[in-house]
């Protein structure tokens, strides 16, 4: 399938009719590309909890190059770290403090090349992602419908266990993950001293928080307690993974003559 349709099937497909006989109705509230700060300030203050779904990344990526919507990136490194956002404009002024922010993004490899330079690496932005990339596939003449019935069965599922736990909530590492987790880190900053290259340094900055948000995800959907190492393990390898395709794709990244020529000037 083509990447506007991968994600319309992930994120677009509720609500399902679930056994028996309920209807799970996602909370979030989806938001469309976003060009500019005072947009996506205004929007977090009136859709609290939102997901932001954008067909093509580098759209975003060239606006945050232009004068008046430089600042876009900013913002969304300020919503990353769950800060406070504000616009100050005196014509619309809104701001927006309470509120969970999800954003899925497509691009090709190329695109992004093109528009993803040292600016983005050094400044925390290009780190913030989870990046998944895939191979493309011969077109087909006919796909394979989705198994609505299925889907409805483990959607429930999945939301009937994220409303069994009591709002605050915390889920922490038990003494196994602890073990493999201080492990990890110990050699991951090791192989960090060991590449010496500071732009590599920065992309693998927050793959420690990755790690964790990842882990959780894992550890909710089955309902835990607590973080295992088998929520913890999984976590790890998929970070892992996804580092070997970054690290390949991040020499291309920024390096066309235009590109070049732009940030010298």
């Amino acid at each position: 399938t083509y990447k506007d349709t991968s994600m319309k099937r992930a994120l677009e497909q509720f609500p399902y009719n679930c056994p028996p006989n309920h209807m799970v109705r996602p909370e979030f509230q989806f938001l469309r590309d976003i060009s500019s700060q005072q947009g996506l300030i205004k929007n977090l203050s009136e859709k609290t909890n939102a997901v932001l779904k954008m067909s093509e990344l580098t759209t975003m990526l060239r606006n945050a190059k232009r004068k008046g919507t430089e600042t876009i990136i900013d913002a969304l490194i300020t919503a990353w770290d769950g800060g406070v956002l504000e616009n100050n404009s005196k014509g619309d002024p809104a701001s927006a403090d309470a509120y969970q922010l999800n954003v899925i993004a497509a691009t090709q490899p190329g695109r992004l090349a093109n528009e993803m330079t040292s600016e983005e690496i050094e400044s925390g932005f290009a780190n913030r992602w989870i990046y998944i990339f895939g191979s493309g596939k011969p077109p087909i003449a006919i796909t394979e419908e989705l198994n609505q019935e299925e889907a409805g069965r483990l959607n429930y599922e999945l939301f009937s266990r994220i409303d069994h736990y009591h709002r605050g909530t915390v889920l922490k590492l038990n003494d196994r993950a602890k073990e493999l987790w201080i492990d990890w880190f110990t050699k991951d900053q090791a192989s960090i001293r060991e590449d010496g290259d500071e732009d590599r340094a920065d992309m693998r900055a927050r793959h420690a928080n990755l790690i964790r948000k990842i882990a959780l995800i894992y550890a909710i959907s089955d309902g835990a307690t607590e973080i295992d190492a088998r929520h913890l393990q999984p976590a790890i390898e998929f970070i892992a993974w996804m580092w070997g395709e970054v690290k390949a794709v991040m020499r291309s990244w920024g390096a066309s003559m235009d590109i070049k020529l732009e940030e010298r000037i």
